[in-house]
């Protein structure tokens, strides 16, 4: 098998890798209660605890410097420039001397994979643990590099800022040992897994992120001000990008990394506001032309209880919601009251209207009846009124002559 991910390896090129042991950690003491992990968000991505081994210094804690200089070689010497040769032929597949994120994903999880398979770990729906860990902080370290070195004329058709070149391809081997170091930072700071980090969360991790820069050979002098300065956009909290631009500058001694560094941290402050993503303005949509609705309205007649009034006629007529076509106007006129009723004209249900005004009107008024419709004689009940006989009279006799 190959060497071993925790004994072999290189000393790396980076300054900040240099002379990096691994330190003794202090068990972490909350200053907040920290909120409950979010295990849904979380669902589809690998916990520190499930990362392969191979890829830790012996205690667990953190990344081992060594096994990741080993494996994403970044020295300058000969033979770090002769493991990136090995590295180009195996992520630049199809020969277009263009690297793009999908083919940096693909050799990253198949380049892991294979040290995880030799170091007994199987790898999880084919992905490796690493990979899955740490996918969201890759893509940043991708983004990092692929503008670094000019853009070559050569291939039409391709726009160099978006893929890696092989110029890029050490700064990309420093920027990915970079990430995920930063990564393990942000996230076992985040303990609530929402890929935010509060500053109760910051100041509960200062310990435990303080002891990770030191076993990186790296000042460990991180303090609860320090959060202000990560939190770029002043949105309360901290997110993964600005936690990479803010730590880079610790982690990273490449001029040309830094330089793009501070390029992409000046266009996250123009476009960030209060953490949320960037979304393309939408133009405003044409405004509909309204079209006016043609009315028509009805009147009804009312003789109300004693001690009621326009107001409490109002208030049921509203209450009873019968439709929002459908307008109730009460008021006085003179002595009386009426209600109006303004439906569109298309309206045809008013014997419908008419019986359910009367419903809903009963206890306030005496008598409800719609103008403009007669009256209809009451049905009577019971046996007919009697009849009285006719008495014919019986004629004079007429006067004699």
């Amino acid at each position: 098998g190959g060497p071993s991910c925790q004994n072999g390896g290189r000393s790396t090129g980076a300054a900040a890798q240099t002379g990096a042991t691994a330190a003794h950690r202090t068990p972490r003491t909350a200053a907040a209660a920290p909120r409950q992990p979010n295990h849904t968000k979380r669902a589809t991505m690998t916990s520190w605890a499930q990362v392969s081994k191979c890829w830790k210094v012996d205690n667990g804690d953190d990344f081992d410097a060594k096994a990741l200089e080993l494996y994403f070689p970044a020295a300058k010497d000969h033979e770090g420039a002769e493991a990136r040769k090995t590295i180009w032929k195996a992520m630049d597949n199809n020969g277009n001397k263009y690297v793009s994120l999908a083919e940096y994903d693909g050799w990253f999880n198949q380049h892991t994979g294979q040290l995880e398979t030799k170091a007994g770990c199987k790898p999880v729906a084919g992905k490796s643990t690493i990979f899955t860990y740490a996918r969201p902080v890759l893509i940043r370290a991708f983004t990092l590099a692929n503008g670094v070195a000019p853009t070559s004329p050569h291939k039409a058709g391709l726009d160099g800022d978006e893929y890696v070149t092989r110029d890029e391809l050490r700064c990309l081997m420093v920027v990915t040992q970079a990430a995920l170091k930063i990564y393990r930072l942000f996230e076992s700071a985040d303990t609530s897994g929402d890929r935010r980090c509060t500053r109760d969360e910051w100041d509960a991790g200062l310990e435990h992120m303080n002891n990770e820069l030191k076993s990186y050979g790296l000042a460990g002098d991180l303090v609860s001000d320090d959060f202000d300065k990560v939190d770029a956009d002043g949105g309360g909290s901290i997110l993964l990008d600005e936690a990479v631009h803010f730590f880079l500058d610790r982690l990273c001694d490449d001029p040309a990394l830094l330089r793009e560094n501070v390029s992409e941290t000046k266009e996250l402050a123009e476009r960030s506001a209060k953490n949320i993503a960037v979304a393309p303005s939408k133009p405003p949509a044409p405004e509909k032309k309204k079209h006016k609705v043609l009315t028509t309205s009805k009147v009804w007649d009312l003789v109300v209880n004693q001690g009621m009034g326009a107001v409490h006629i109002q208030r049921a007529c509203d209450a009873a919601h019968l439709g929002d076509d459908i307008t109730l106007k009460a008021e006085r006129r003179g002595r009386g009251f009426i209600l109006t009723a303004t439906v569109p004209r298309t309206f045809d249900a008013w014997t419908w209207l008419d019986e359910e005004l009367k419903e809903v009107l009963s206890d306030l008024v005496q008598d409800i009846s719609l103008r403009g419709v007669k009256k209809k004689a009451p049905a009577f009940d019971g046996a007919p009124p009697p009849v009285k006989p006719v008495v014919v009279e019986a004629a004079a006799p007429a006067p004699p002559p």
